[in-house]
């Protein structure tokens, strides 16, 4: 997937889901959003995604977007990534306090500070192979960096995360971009019924090939594949 190659994945009258690839900002003037306005005019985004990680991005209008913002904000829309990380990480929910340090950066402490946000996140090795794993990711929460720092502080940080990962374990998979995809996004619509948002990771070849993943391994999403199954 390339910069700046959009794919949509849900268009509905109020509602509109686009495949973000990474290296695009959600918003900003060279982000997302921009593409949005001008090929889908009156669309907001409910929700954000780093600019380094791709995946499912909603977008929706009127009264739409009224429901859609206030289900995020609630907590009331599972989200589900795929991350390639360092090494096998034990399966577990963790819990960890988040700080925003200088230069946009975020630590992870063990114990609450005054400053520190609760972070909480499931996380489960799906596939491993020397020093590289599959992993599957439930949020909790929604912070800023949020898996990112919770599997760096684990001693398992994301492959392609140059800010709080290893750029030697980087380079050595021909990483560019993080490899955090944000495939699956499910929320209840207005009568309570599930839609359910799916995307394919593009993840650094070199990776796939070291873990064994087919080319379609990520092509059909199955019900309850997520964790504690």
């Amino acid at each position: 997937m390339k910069r700046n190659e959009y794919r949509i994945l849900l268009q509905a009258e109020d509602l509109l889901a686009v495949d973000k690839p990474p290296g695009i900002p959600t918003v900003g003037r060279d982000g997302l959003e921009t593409w949005v306005k001008v090929n889908f005019p009156g669309f907001r985004p409910c929700h954000r995604l780093d600019a380094m990680t791709g995946g499912v991005v909603l977008f929706a209008k009127g009264a739409a977007y009224q429901h859609a913002t206030a289900l995020f904000l609630e907590r009331r829309v599972e989200k589900r990534y795929w991350a390639l990380a360092q090494g096998r990480v034990a399966s577990g929910i963790y819990t960890h306090y988040l700080e925003k340090c200088a230069g946009g950066m975020v630590r992870a402490a063990k114990t609450r500070s005054p400053r520190g946000r609760t972070a909480v996140a499931e996380f489960k090795t799906r596939l491993a192979q020397g020093d590289l794993a599959l992993v599957r990711c439930l949020p909790h929460t929604g912070r800023t960096h949020q898996l990112r720092v919770q599997l760096s502080a684990l001693g398992h940080p994301i492959l392609g995360d140059d800010r709080y990962g290893n750029r030697e374990f980087n380079r050595a998979y021909g990483a560019r971009y993080q490899a955090l995809w944000a495939d699956t996004l499910i929320l209840p619509d207005w009568n309570g019924r599930p839609i359910a948002l799916h995307s394919r990771p593009y993840f650094p070849h070199k990776a796939l090939q070291k873990l064994g993943i087919e080319p379609d391994f990520f092509d059909h999403p199955v019900d309850g594949d997520g964790i504690g199954e």
